[in-house]
């Protein structure tokens, strides 16, 4: 068994199991709404569960914006949400007062007003204040060369790190999340494979770097790689994308609730983390591609009440959290709303690669 860790979470004691994520901790512990929305102060909650969304971010030990669904516990962190200005005005229930771009369609031409309506906006949006300058650690900076930059490591990542390794080649793996395995962790009995690809990358002498991001390439070809220690500029002779997919949307009404969650960050929760997201669930799917998290679902004992298309959701019940999803069947009790919709490319990096190869 995992060694048990603790963290303050505003004023009281959470445990967790050293690794897991302060997000799934906070889960495991009855917490659902870790962060709320700039404009209407709407509540979030765990989503994507891998660093995707913006819906988990905390703040901790006095550092604003950490996601907390990416960031592991290790012991001691102080950890609070970024609570809005007046956080008891029904913001989001004066939407039709202040609809999608109204300040630019009717402040655009008064600039002094705007900039006014610009600071109290942000005010009232509860966005975190910077932190000092002197506050955060910063690292260094670096340049450094390699002939293969692999950025992603999960299977396909690892599997290429290897097989560039053998070949005799310098490697560098970038991987964002704080273990390498990428969905492997996330799949039953995937983490002995993870595990084992993990060390054949160390064995042939290639280097993973973890919990960090590359930002995109340059005109010159250099890469840009933010981590724990610093900025590096990175010149690679040979890329690799390994930077796996995304789970494809659904505009559900009220569907941002804390307790409406993506598949695989279901899927993580359960296997990876050993969390329970819920106990009544209702899947929300495009053809079947709700199978196999129905399966995991039941498998862990939480009931699947119905599963049904999009176009069947009236609305999603709940305040914060949900608590009921209505149908056009009829309303249900849930705690805990899946959306499986299929997956798509992670590509940003390789479109933003292929644009700078054509404006050079």
């Amino acid at each position: 068994m995992s060694k048990r860790v603790a963290f303050t979470f505003e004023g009281r004691t959470v445990s967790a199991e050293e690794g897991q994520s302060i997000g799934a901790a906070l889960h495991a512990a009855g917490v659902r709404t870790l962060s709320w929305s700039s404009k209407y102060r709407r509540p979030r909650g765990l989503r994507c569960v891998r660093g995707v969304c913006p819906s988990c971010t905390v703040r901790v030990d006095g550092l604003p914006g950490v996601l907390a669904c990416t960031t592991p516990v290790r012991g001691g962190e102080v950890v609070e949400r970024i609570r809005p200005a007046v956080p008891w005005f029904p913001a989001d229930r004066l939407s039709r007062l202040a609809p999608a771009g109204f300040y630019y369609e009717h402040l655009a031409r008064q600039p002094r007003l705007w900039r006014r309506a610009e600071r109290l906006l942000a005010r009232l949006a509860g966005q975190a204040e910077p932190p000092a300058p002197n506050a955060v650690a910063t690292g260094g900076f670096q340049e450094r060369s390699v002939d293969l930059l692999v950025v992603g490591a999960g299977r396909t990542g690892l599997t290429a790190a290897i097989e560039g390794a053998r070949s005799g080649r310098s490697v560098l793996v970038v991987e964002r999340d704080y273990v390498a395995g990428g969905r492997l962790l996330s799949e039953p009995n995937g983490r002995e494979l993870a595990e084992r690809l993990v060390a054949e990358v160390r064995a042939t002498g290639a280097e993973v770097l973890l919990s960090a991001i590359d930002l995109g390439v340059d005109d010159d070809g250099v890469h840009g790689v933010v981590h724990p220690g610093g900025l590096i500029a990175l010149h690679a002779r040979d890329v690799r994308f390994a930077t796996g997919t995304y789970d494809r949307e659904i505009a559900l009404p009220d569907g941002d609730r804390p307790g409406v969650m993506l598949a695989s960050g279901v899927q993580r929760l359960l296997v990876r983390e050993r969390v329970r997201p819920g106990t009544r669930a209702v899947i929300v799917e495009v053809a079947r591609e709700g199978d196999p998290i129905a399966r995991l679902l039941a498998a862990a004992g939480i009931e699947v009440v119905a599963r049904c298309a999009p176009g069947e959701v009236r609305s999603i019940r709940g305040r914060p959290a949900v608590t009921a999803i209505q149908l056009a069947r009829g309303r249900l009790r849930c705690d805990l709303v899946v959306v499986a919709a299929g997956s798509r490319p992670a590509d940003e990096l390789v479109r933003q690669a292929d644009l700078t190869k054509r404006a050079v």
